[in-house]
C-alpha cells in the first residue's frame, strides 16, 4: 500500500463498537453503520433526531414523528446543520392498534435509504433527497397524529389522496386506493384502508392542488434499494458516480421516484 498501512486487528487497549441490539431479524448478520445518519435507530430504543435531508425524523414511543427544519437549516465549513424540533411538530404516523412502541428496530438498509419496524404491524421507509416516507402495515390502520388538526387544502374523506397544512407547512398522505379517512377536522386522522397494506406521506414545497397531484403520481413507488457505484479514471483524474434506486409499484402510477440530491451528489448521476 506504499507509505500507507492497515490493520487487520484491534490496537492494544481499543475497544470494538457496541453490539447492535436494536436490529430486526430480517437485519440480523449484517454489518451495522455505526456512524452513518440513521444509526441510533439500530443502537437506541428508539432513535435520536436524523435528517436525510429535506425531512426531519425521529422514531419515539408513538411512532415515527415527520418535520421540515425549512430555514432552520444553516451550513459553513464544519458542515450542514439544522435546529432541534420538538413534539408534536409537524405529524407522526403510527397504527391505530398500538398505543406506544416500547422501541423502533432497523429492519433493512441500503446505501442512503433504511426501513425502520415498529412492533411486528408498521414498517416505514425513509433516506436522503426523498420527500416521501413509504409505509407498509399489517392488520391495523396508519394513524396520522398533529399537534392541532391541519388545514386541509385537498382531498376530503372520501378520497385517497389528502393535502394538509400544519404550522404553514405542507404534506400529502397517500392511502392505497379506495381508501377513506376518518378524523378529520381533529389531530388525529386515520387512514381507513380496507386491510390493504401500503401508503406514504410527502412533504410538498406549496399547497396547490396540482403538486399534490403531482406527487401522487410516485406516491406508491417505494424505494426498496438504493446504490452507489464509481468508476475511477486515473489518466484524466475523473471520478464518475452513479446512484441507482429500485422501486415497487404498489399501484399504477408514473415510472420512477421523486428525488433530490445536493449538486456535488447529482453530477454524473441518474436514479
Amino acid at each position: 500500500v506504499g507509505a500507507g498501512g492497515y490493520a487487520t486487528r484491534l490496537p492494544a487497549g481499543a475497544k470494538e463498537p457496541a453490539a447492535a441490539p436494536f436490529v430486526t431479524a430480517a437485519g440480523a448478520g449484517r454489518p451495522v453503520p455505526t456512524n452513518d445518519w440513521w444509526s441510533s435507530l439500530a443502537f437506541l430504543p428508539h432513535s435520536n433526531q436524523m435528517f436525510p435531508h429535506p425531512l426531519g425524523l425521529q422514531a419515539g414511543p408513538k411512532g415515527l414523528r415527520l418535520h421540515y427544519p425549512g430555514s432552520g437549516y444553516t451550513a459553513n465549513a464544519g458542515g450542514v446543520f439544522t435546529a432541534v424540533f420538538r413534539d408534536p411538530d409537524d405529524l407522526t404516523i403510527g397504527d391505530d392498534a398500538t398505543a406506544t412502541y416500547p422501541d423502533a428496530r432497523a429492519d433493512g438498509w441500503s446505501d442512503w435509504f433504511v426501513t425502520a419496524a415498529f412492533g411486528e404491524r408498521l414498517r416505514l421507509t425513509f433516506g436522503h433527497g426523498s420527500p416521501f416516507v413509504y409505509g407498509r402495515i399489517d392488520r391495523a390502520r396508519p394513524t396520522f397524529t398533529f399537534g392541532a388538526a391541519p388545514k386541509v387544502f385537498a382531498g376530503d374523506a372520501g378520497a385517497a389522496t389528502l393535502g394538509v397544512s400544519v404550522s404553514g407547512r405542507h404534506y400529502g398522505l397517500f392511502g392505497p386506493a379506495g381508501c377513506s379517512w376518518s378524523g378529520i377536522g381533529t389531530h388525529r386522522i386515520v387512514c381507513e384502508n380496507g386491510g390493504k397494506s401500503h401508503f406514504s406521506v410527502a412533504l410538498l414545497p406549496d399547497d396547490k392542488p396540482e403538486t399534490l397531484a403531482f406527487f401522487a403520481r410516485y406516491a406508491h413507488n417505494h424505494v426498496t434499494d438504493s446504490r452507489v457505484a464509481w468508476r475511477y479514471d486515473e489518466k484524466a483524474s475523473t471520478l464518475t458516480t452513479t446512484y441507482t434506486v429500485t422501486v415497487r409499484a404498489y399501484e399504477p402510477g408514473a415510472d420512477g421516484t421523486l428525488m433530490g440530491l445536493f449538486p456535488h451528489q447529482a453530477r454524473r448521476s441518474r436514479a
